[in-house]
């Protein structure tokens, strides 16, 4: 009797956790582009691909194997499938080891990438403010980089000196009437980045509490299923 009223209530559970991760694993693919979409820009600067760009895509690779993961255990404990709920317990034990170590790297990997991209940042936005300044052709990607994030100049609008480019203008006018953002675009960027990073890296931790908890479940429900029907046919 202890296992028929345990069943439906874990089956239950189950079903609400996996939804949760569900929309999550969406929410963390989300993040990622959104993340990778910006990074390109800053990877246009650079010429180089970097960590933090890497990670941009395994999030979004990660938030659809969470998406479809999380799918199949709702399968699984809605179908009362116990072939389908012990694969769903080995696809999430896997899950759960992958997902702590990319949060480590990336907790681990946010100061480093974050020097490396000012490092780069600097020298190609001294660069081509001179050039700019000379040819009065501002460089596309630095007109991009700046429209993005709502910045101008490398450390202020002062870098421009007297004429300031169009992406500079923070309130659309243009001219003797610009009203240039007060923020440069390296603390910005930098700002950006290392928040970027830990955000995915606790989206990831929060997950693998929940997965966790919900691996203890789907343990708790291949064994009820198991006995159930051990209990019918055996008995």
């Amino acid at each position: 009797m202890a296992i028929t009223i345990g069943v439906p209530t874990l089956r239950c559970t189950l079903i609400l956790l996996n939804m949760l991760c569900f929309l999550s694993g969406l929410s963390l693919a989300i993040v990622g582009a959104v993340m990778h979409t910006k990074l390109a820009a800053i990877t246009n600067l650079t010429h180089r691909d970097n960590l933090l760009t890497s990670q941009s895509l395994l999030a979004m690779g990660l938030g659809v194997i969470i998406f479809a993961v999380s799918f199949f255990g709702f399968c699984g404990a809605a179908k009362h499938s116990y072939c389908m709920t012990v694969t769903y317990v080995l696809m999430l034990m896997t899950l759960i080891v992958v997902q702590i170590a990319l949060a480590v790297l990336l907790f681990a990997g946010v100061d480093q990438n974050r020097h490396d991209y000012l490092e780069w940042f600097d020298e190609y936005f001294d660069h081509n403010i001179s050039v700019s300044k000379a040819s009065s052709v501002v460089d596309p990607v630095i007109d991009y980089l700046q429209t993005t994030y709502g910045c101008c100049g490398k450390i202020s609008f002062l870098d421009w000196g007297n004429k300031l480019p169009d992406s500079c203008c923070a309130d659309g006018q243009r001219g003797p009437n610009c009203v240039p953002f007060k923020e440069g675009c390296e603390r910005m960027l930098e700002g950006y980045i290392r928040q970027t990073g830990k955000i995915i890296g606790w989206i990831l931790m929060w997950l693998t509490v929940f997965e966790f908890i919900a691996l203890t479940l789907a343990c708790c429900l291949a064994n009820g299923i198991k006995n159930r029907v051990d209990a019918l046919y055996f008995a």
